[in-house]
């Protein structure tokens, strides 16, 4: 990430990184430069910038205009670490588990475990500590970005229970879509059953005279097309 930030740093337009800055500060609070926590917090916004931002008039984050702009230019290896970073979780995690090193974390908003590399684990984290990271994929391991925003115990059970809540909405809205697409695709498979059914009545009907089975297969036919319709 500590490459990423100088590349911000040596290549993007300060007005731009400042007016990114002001609307991070909307939601995050200002950072103060003689705040003992300025150093983190800056490295928080340079990941949200970096990781969550979008390039103006895109749907592609900073961090992916920033490869696409490079892809010609840069190591092969340096460009799939940097589409590892794209691919990031963020996320509140809580601890279930510490190892020499590495730690296993909940994502309380999908209920998701992941075995995150860290050395010195047990110098960094205790069981039950909830905190807000990101952790990213990089060849079938995950590893935390480095910066994080831990929360006081007290607070743990309020913020556990209001991460169930929207857990548990979220989990309701996919099951809601997966009925939705599976009513979805019964319609097109009748929709596309009706159309080569039409197809062959069209076919029949050009080599048909006038008369009863005529008429019967101009019924059968509209009727269709009325259902394709709807």
């Amino acid at each position: 990430m500590e490459q990423l930030f100088e590349f911000v740093a040596q290549h993007i337009a300060s007005e731009q990184i400042m007016m990114a800055k002001k609307e991070y500060q909307k939601t995050a609070g200002e950072i103060y430069e003689d705040d003992k926590s300025y150093n983190t917090r800056m490295a928080l916004f340079l990941e949200w910038y970096l990781l969550d931002q979008f390039n103006p008039g895109t749907r592609h984050t900073i961090l992916e205009k920033i490869i696409e702009d490079n892809s010609s230019s840069w190591p092969l290896d340096r460009l799939d670490a940097y589409k590892d970073i794209s691919n990031n979780i963020q996320a509140l995690f809580e601890i279930k588990k510490v190892r020499d090193n590495s730690v296993t974390v909940l994502d309380l908003f999908t209920d998701e475990k992941y075995q995150v590399e860290e050395e010195d684990s047990k110098l960094a984290f205790r069981k039950n500590d909830i905190f807000q990271g990101r952790i990213v994929p990089y060849e079938d391991k995950y590893f935390f970005t480095g910066y994080f925003c831990f929360h006081p115990n007290e607070t743990q059970r309020y913020i556990k229970g209001e991460a169930k809540k929207f857990y548990l909405l979220q989990r309701s809205w996919k099951k809601e879509l997966n009925k939705l697409e599976k009513e979805l695709l019964k319609i097109q498979k009748l929709y596309f059953k009706n159309s080569y059914s039409i197809e062959k009545i069209k076919t029949k009907i050009e080599r048909t005279g006038f008369g009863t089975k005529r008429d019967k297969l101009a019924g059968k036919l509209s009727s269709l097309e009325e259902s394709n319709a709807k």
